[in-house]
Order: C-alpha cells, then sequence, then structure tokens
C-alpha cells in the first residue's frame, strides 16, 4: 500500500495543470478502508479512481506458477475491455512520476498496438526467435496501450492463446506474452519514461555488449539519467527506495514523496539484496564488460 501511495501521490503532484486524468486502479482485493484512503488521495488532487476487479477483468485468464509476482500483472492485456477508451498508460506501482506524463500519454501510436521502453535484455537468451535489431523488446512496467487497435486484431484473445500454449506459465509472464504477441507493433519509448534501475549505470557501448544487439544513444542515456519523467525502482543493483539497504541514486526522489504520506514517520525496512544479486552488482561494476559477459556465459554452462 505505501509503494502505491507514494506513486500515485507523485503522479498527481508532478500533473496538477491536468484536470481530466482518469485513474484505473486495478483491485486484487485491497479493503474496505484502503479503498477509503486512496479515494481521499484521489479527492484531495480533485480526481476520482475507478476501482477495476482483477478477477472480473480477467475472469478467462487461466495461469500457474507467476514467481514473485501477483497474478494482476496481466491485468494489462485486458484493459482492451474498458468502455470508452481508446489508449491507456498502464504504471507499476514501483515508481515515481517526476514530470509531466501528457507527452508520453499522447505519443502517437499509429498501427502501434503498444509502446514501452526497451528493455535490457540478451539476444543469445531472449524468448523471442531470431531476435533482430528491429524488435522492440519492453518492460512493461510502464506500457501505454493503444486500446482501439487492440480490440480490432483482438489481441486479448491471441495473449490468451499463447498463455494456454505454454500452459498458463507465458515466459516473462505478462511481459513476454505481450512482446511476442505484439512484435512488429511495438513502438519503442524514450528512456526517461520508464527510468529502470539497470540504466542508471552504462553507456551506449556497454549495453550494446551486454545485449549484443542495438540499444539506446548516449545521448538519449544521458537525457533520461537528468530529466527522469517516470522513475522505476526495479531491485536490480540497488535495492528498493523503501529500504534501508538502498543505494538507488535517485532514491530521494521516492522519499520526498514518501514523505507526504501517513508512512513518513515510519522507519524504513531493513530487507537487504540478495547475496547473489550483490555479487552480480559487484561484477558489472567493477569488471570489464568482456570479462563480466564471459563470467556469465561460464555461470550459464555450469547450471545447464
Amino acid at each position: 500500500m505505501e509503494q502505491t501511495m507514494v506513486s500515485m501521490i507523485s503522479l498527481f503532484e508532478n500533473n496538477r495543470n491536468h484536470d481530466n486524468i482518469k485513474i484505473y486502479f486495478v483491485d486484487m482485493g485491497i479493503t474496505i478502508e484502503s479503498k477509503r484512503k486512496l479515494n481521499m488521495l484521489a479527492g484531495t488532487y480533485g480526481y476520482k479512481l475507478d476501482f477495476i476487479i482483477f478477477n472480473d477483468l480477467a475472469s478467462d485468464l487461466h495461469i500457474k506458477d507467476t514467481g514473485r509476482h501477483i497474478a494482476s500483472v496481466y491485468a494489462k492485456i485486458f484493459f482492451s475491455g474498458l468502455k470508452d477508451i481508446d489508449r491507456i498508460l498502464y504504471i507499476d506501482s514501483d515508481t515515481v512520476v517526476v514530470d509531466d506524463i501528457a507527452t508520453v500519454y499522447f505519443e502517437n501510436l499509429e498501427n502501434y498496438l503498444c509502446a514501452g521502453v526497451t528493455t535490457l535484455v540478451n539476444a543469445e537468451n531472449s524468448y523471442l526467435e531470431n531476435i533482430t535489431d528491429e524488435d522492440v523488446i519492453i518492460n512493461d512496467g510502464v506500457v501505454l496501450i493503444n486500446l482501439k487497435l487492440w480490440r480490432e486484431l483482438k489481441t486479448t484473445n491471441k495473449c490468451l492463446e499463447f498463455i494456454q500454449l505454454h500452459n498458463g506459465k507465458p515466459p516473462v509472464l505478462s511481459e513476454g506474452t505481450i512482446n511476442v504477441v505484439c512484435r512488429g507493433k511495438i513502438k519503442r519509448l524514450h528512456p526517461r519514461y520508464n527510468l529502470m534501475s539497470g540504466l542508471l549505470d552504462g553507456t551506449e557501448s556497454k549495453f550494446e555488449k551486454l545485449t549484443s544487439r542495438s540499444y539506446y544513444s548516449q545521448k538519449e542515456l544521458d537525457e533520461a539519467r537528468e530529466n527522469p519523467c517516470i522513475i522505476h525502482f526495479l531491485a536490480a543493483f540497488y535495492n528498493r527506495p523503501w529500504f534501508k539497504d538502498c543505494s538507488h541514486p535517485l532514491k530521494d526522489e521516492y522519499i520526498k514523496y514518501r514523505n507526504l504520506t501517513e508512512w513518513r514517520r515510519k522507519a524504513l525496512g531493513n530487507q537487504k539484496l540478495p547475496i547473489r544479486i550483490r555479487l552480480v552488482s559487484f561484477l558489472y561494476h567493477y569488471l570489464p564488460i568482456n570479462i563480466f559477459i564471459m563470467i556469465r556465459k561460464i555461470v550459464k554452462i555450469f547450471r545447464g
């Protein structure tokens, strides 16, 4: 609940000039009291929330293990069932919005099913067959969806067929589903619209060696770091800012909005990054990238 409140406040604080934002909240069974607090928060800024019951929205979804994620990650493939809207911007709750979102919301989506920021995926390990530089593989923590075209092409049905093909556990869950089903109709957004933790440290050359394919230019990476719109606090390398053990360079942005919530006087959590991730982070930051890649390949071989 804390992360959701912080993310919403950051959105409201930085988009006060828009009085027509309609906000949908995917409800996985939150309490009446939590709904009251969320409605009160939205009302303070002049907005109203529409709560979408996930089990009603995704009644045709049949999935198995989702790992550390909750089933609602799949909600985005069902948004075409919402009435009277032709596009929607989905934002995960482990984010803060630090700028006006209008520029991304009104991105030209003609002939594109969706748009997002390219994730750091290695061509050798990709779940996409015969991956090329033209293929856009996005992180679906922030994704802009063309609901009009999504309905016309019956994309929800295609996603369900893909999930069924993988016996309820598709590669990378909803993200893999979207990237495979929408392949060729995904638009790449500027990285400032989903500044993931992995993008904060590295050059264009380093990322291209890491992924074995072209990536964002150094200019785009610098622009995203200097002027982000949405900061996505993924756990990789830095831990998350609601834990004491967080070295994320932009953690103060989270704390700033947390201080506007009821959690402002509550101590941060004590959870630490797993040793494996800390080791990978150390090797990534301090070894030449070619050596890091070689070690990663060796480990993969021994893991089978």
